[in-house]
C-alpha cells in the first residue's frame, strides 16, 4: 500500500542525484526498514540495473498519509566498454519494490541514461528526506 515517486534532481560533473519518496496509502502505520528493490524498465522491457547499498539500514515507522525516502545516485558518463556518448536504453519507468514487500510500485523515470552498466546507489528508507 506505498506509491512511489521520484523528485529533486541534482546534477554535477557526470553524476545524477533524486529522492525517492514512498507515500504510506494503507490506512495504517507502516513498519518497514532497508532499502528497496529498483529496476529500470522502458519500452522494450526490464534494462540491466545494478544497486549497490550504501549506509546502515534502521527499521522505521511510516504513518498513514505519511512518507519515506531514499536518496538514488547514478552516473551519466559512459563506463570505458559502454558504447555511444550515451548508455541505451534509457529507462522510463522505475519499478520500485519497497523493503518487506513483493509486488513492485511504479515510478516516472524522467531522468536520462543510467550508465556505468546500470549502477544505481541507493541510501536506506528514512523518515526524513536526504539533505
Amino acid at each position: 500500500m506505498l506509491a512511489a515517486s521520484l523528485s529533486g534532481l541534482d546534477a554535477g560533473a557526470g553524476n545524477r542525484y533524486v529522492t525517492l519518496t514512498l507515500t504510506n496509502k494503507s490506512g495504517k502505520h507502516c513498519r518497514t526498514g532497508g532499502w528497496a528493490g529498483l529496476q529500470l524498465s522502458g519500452a522494450a522491457g526490464q534494462i540491466p540495473t545494478k544497486v549497490f547499498r550504501e549506509g546502515t539500514a534502521r527499521t522505521i515507522v511510516i504513518p498513514n498519509g505519511g512518507r519515506a525516502y531514499a536518496r538514488l545516485h547514478w552516473a551519466v558518463v559512459p563506463a570505458d566498454d559502454e558504447t555511444g556518448t550515451t548508455c541505451e536504453p534509457v529507462a522510463d519507468t522505475l519499478k520500485v519494490i519497497p523493503p518487506n514487500q513483493t509486488e513492485a510500485v511504479s515510478a516516472k523515470w524522467k531522468y536520462g541514461p543510467v550508465c556505468q552498466h546500470g549502477e544505481i546507489r541507493l541510501t536506506p528508507l528514512a523518515t526524513a528526506p536526504p539533505a
